[in-house]
């Protein structure tokens, strides 16, 4: 038999709980947020030597409100 490693157990465990998480918020209805838009808006703006504070990025509410530092690490993915 073969014997089951600490960290496979840990490996499963997580895939699990990330599942489970998936289908709470699925449910829910959460995935309509559009964080990941702002965020990618706001690191195309400050590329394009644009303004990032106090303008809306995707919905009317979609301010971007975080440090800039946080800005730099989405700047990549523009």
């Amino acid at each position: 038999m073969i014997e089951e490693k600490p960290f496979n157990k840990f490996i499963i465990f997580s895939a699990l709980l990330f599942l489970v998480i998936f289908v709470i918020e699925k449910i829910n209805g959460r995935f309509w947020l559009n964080d990941f838009k702002v965020f990618y808006s706001a690191a195309e703006a400050l590329i394009n030597h644009e303004q990032v504070y106090g303008k809306a990025f995707g919905l009317e509410t979609g301010f971007y409100k975080y440090s800039p530092f946080t800005l730099l690490l989405f700047t990549p993915f523009t």
